[in-house]
């Protein structure tokens, strides 16, 4: 569970070797929500981050507390999530990039509440 709000961002930019890229950006404000079940929304507008890659970046979350990851053993609940920011590109962006971002954003705002005391 987190103790206190905090705010994470996650980029992921990656040129192929075939001249193509992907691209991801993701920001996203953590609260604590004790007690309760993970909750999750989405107030990015459409003009920053398409709703088509709202279940790319909450897989992204959702992978981080899979078994043998970064954050495997803890609960996925205590806390809630809104996504309030990013940016796509309207070629570059994938599944992938936004699947990436949203993990990063979220490993982000654990580092700026305090690291592993945080959850």
């Amino acid at each position: 569970m987190f103790k206190q709000s905090t705010r994470g961002e996650g980029r992921f930019i990656r040129q192929n070797a075939s001249g193509g890229s992907r691209y991801g950006h993701i920001i996203l404000q953590v609260d604590p929500h004790p007690g309760g079940p993970f909750a999750w929304s989405w107030e990015v507008p459409e003009s920053e981050v398409p709703a088509r890659f709202e279940p790319w970046v909450l897989q992204g979350i959702h992978k981080l507390f899979e078994p043998n990851a970064k954050f495997g053993g803890c609960e996925l609940s205590g806390f809630s999530v809104r996504v309030v920011g990013g940016s796509f590109h309207e070629t570059d962006s994938s599944e992938m990039a936004f699947t990436a971002a949203g993990a990063f954003a979220f490993q982000d705002a654990l580092e700026q509440a305090g690291g592993a005391n945080a959850v």
